[in-house]
């Protein structure tokens, strides 16, 4: 379980850096690139997230195929 924690915390770091990325582009003066970039960042985010979501269940015991 211990191994599982650790990786939750990393998933959770790298969710946390990414949405610091949209951040940074939301700031940024090219905003046809970034409109761009950030629609890319926003899918990976979304779909990190139901990933993390389904790796959480699954590890707590609340995930039955």
């Amino acid at each position: 379980m211990a191994a599982g924690a650790g990786e939750s915390l990393g998933v959770e770091r790298l969710l946390s850096y990414i949405e610091d990325l949209v951040g940074v582009l939301r700031a940024s003066a090219d905003r046809d690139g970034n409109a761009q970039v950030g629609a890319v960042v926003r899918r990976l985010l979304s779909g990190y997230r139901s990933e993390f979501d389904d790796l959480e269940l699954h590890i707590k015991g609340g995930f039955h195929e």
